[in-house]
């Protein structure tokens, strides 16, 4: 993340890339009294004008680098969980979603062998047959082409599964936040 440090749309300080330490950015930021401007980001959340704490949105970064998750997994997470609030008509703020991927409640499943295109019944049958959704009742396998799947994806949804694809890395996932 880029930010500008102005005074009267002025830029009177520097262009400074978080994350940096703590320290670092304290004397920064010690250093200009002025307004700051927040410009060029490219964070795996949305901020809003009152989005202006950037110690906290710093340590929040600190915190993402820490994961074992690449960027595009990360930017995927806060992609769904929006996705997923909208759907239920709320608005889950980035601090929020921030505390379900570092406390790692989600799953995220690559569907290798599901591309783009991949109707949502294939990705429950997949689910399904690798058992990541729980099985009520076993059914064989000499059946599954009778089995309307888009019911179970009806179902999967329920459960907060959402299909997912990464136009960069080319990957379909099904993930559930």
């Amino acid at each position: 993340m880029n930010i500008r440090i102005t005074d009267k749309h002025i830029t009177v300080g520097e262009w400074i890339t978080l994350p940096m330490e703590r320290e670092k950015l304290t004397k920064i930021l010690d250093k200009y009294n002025h307004e700051i401007k927040i410009e060029k980001f490219n964070l795996p959340f949305m901020l809003t004008a009152q989005d202006i704490y950037l110690h906290e949105i710093n340590d929040t970064l600190i915190r993402l680098s820490t994961l074992d998750l690449s960027s595009s997994k990360i930017n995927m997470l806060y992609d769904v969980i929006d996705k997923v609030e909208e759907q239920n008509e709320g608005n889950r703020e980035w601090r929020e979603a921030t505390k379900i991927i570092v406390n790692g409640s989600y799953k995220i499943i690559e569907l290798p062998v599901i591309n783009k295109e991949g109707s949502k019944s294939d990705i429950a049958k997949y689910l399904y047959t690798n058992g990541y959704i729980k099985k009520e009742i076993d059914i064989s396998p000499s059946v599954y082409d009778y089995i309307d799947w888009t019911l179970i994806w009806d179902v999967c949804s329920l459960e907060g599964w959402t299909k997912y694809y990464d136009v960069i890395t080319g990957y379909t996932y099904a993930v559930r936040v």
